[in-house]
């Protein structure tokens, strides 16, 4: 098996495994710890678009946004770098004014508890960007983008608030 195949075969798992990530972020059907289902998704669902389609969302923008981990590319791009910190600041000012919506709807342990992992994935990025950044090596350009993408489709932008 030549090295491309190879990478292609491992990016493709990573997609699939990135779907599971996308159902139980979404599966439980109310905002749980477990299953926080991010407001975009949510979005999506409710205005009719199908839920395979919207559980391959991340899968589709993983394979999509960085190609060239199949030809072997070591280095994390640039514009992953600015995409992970503006959604970062993002998630995390969504997350300050859907605090008091959270606690109200979903109970202050459930919004303490969603809130503390999306910090956590946030703090894990940053430290796998920065050494992805120092010492690129194919593995951790794969898992940058794996952690970013999963990261987006449970934990960034949790849906805090009432449920309709």
């Amino acid at each position: 098996m030549n090295s491309k195949a190879k990478y292609a075969g491992i990016n493709f798992v990573a997609g699939c495994l990135l779907w599971l990530v996308s159902y139980q972020a979404l599966n439980s059907g109310l905002p749980e710890p477990w299953a926080p289902g991010p407001i975009y998704l949510i979005i999506l669902l409710w205005s009719g678009i199908p839920g395979l389609i919207v559980l391959s969302l991340g899968t589709i923008a993983m394979w999509s946004w960085n190609p060239a981990v199949c030809w072997g590319k070591l280095e994390v791009p640039k514009r992953s770098y600015i995409l992970f910190g503006v959604l970062a600041l993002l998630s995390a000012w969504q997350n300050i004014i859907s605090w008091s919506d959270g606690k109200r709807y979903q109970g202050e342990t459930h919004t303490i508890i969603v809130t503390i992992i999306n910090l956590l994935l946030i703090t894990t990025l940053i430290g796998l960007g920065i050494k992805a950044w120092h010492k690129p090596t194919l593995a951790k350009n794969m898992a940058f983008h794996w952690l970013l993408f999963a990261w987006l489709v449970s934990y960034a932008f949790p849906y805090l608030g009432e449920v309709l």
